[in-house]
């Protein structure tokens, strides 16, 4: 359990470093600093998302509610952490909610769009949503009303590869359904 946290804190750590010095390169400002905050406020994401995930882990919902719920609350406990970072570092000037907010309704987003690429997808009051790939090539994201047939698609978003009979061209393409 401690090493993939540690891990995932690296890894957090890594990547808000490069983004970090990155961000302050291009604003002129030291990089090594920049590279310490960024990688100072990408762990305390990190970890602060964890934390979030396992309060949600231990109320015990599962499901769809559980996978929102999660997501919502990583979302909000990583935001809460780094702005906690921020603030103690003299990095942010005050707290702002909305980026809590924010970060919630984002992470129940993910925790949804998790559910849907299950084979089985995930259901949303009546509907279900499906990430599928096609069998001969290309996926798409669909939301289906009962009874859950493609016929039934409320809304589908596809990417798709096929070749073009008239010119022997393989094609690939986006299209909206409905």
């Amino acid at each position: 359990m401690f090493v993939p946290v540690l891990a995932g804190v690296g890894a957090g750590a890594v990547l808000g470093g490069i983004i970090g010095g990155v961000t302050a390169w291009v604003s002129g400002e030291n990089v090594w600093r920049g590279a310490l905050r960024g990688a100072v406020i990408g762990a305390a994401g990190v970890l602060g998302g964890v934390a979030g995930a396992s309060v949600a882990g231990t109320l015990g919902v599962g499901g769809t509610a559980g996978a929102v719920l999660g997501g919502a609350l990583a979302g909000a406990g990583s935001d809460l952490a780094v702005q906690g970072v921020s603030l103690a570092f003299g990095w942010q000037d005050c707290y702002r909610p909305c980026e809590t907010m924010g970060a919630a309704v984002l992470g129940g987003l993910g925790g949804i769009l998790g559910g849907a690429t299950r084979p089985a997808g995930v259901k949303v009051g009546q509907y279900l949503m499906k990430i599928e790939r096609f069998r001969r090539g290309g996926g798409g994201l669909n939301i289906y009303a009962p009874p859950y047939k493609l016929r039934n698609t409320v809304f589908g978003l596809h990417w798709q590869v096929w070749r073009d009979y008239s010119t022997g061209q393989v094609m690939t393409g986006i299209r909206r359904l409905h």
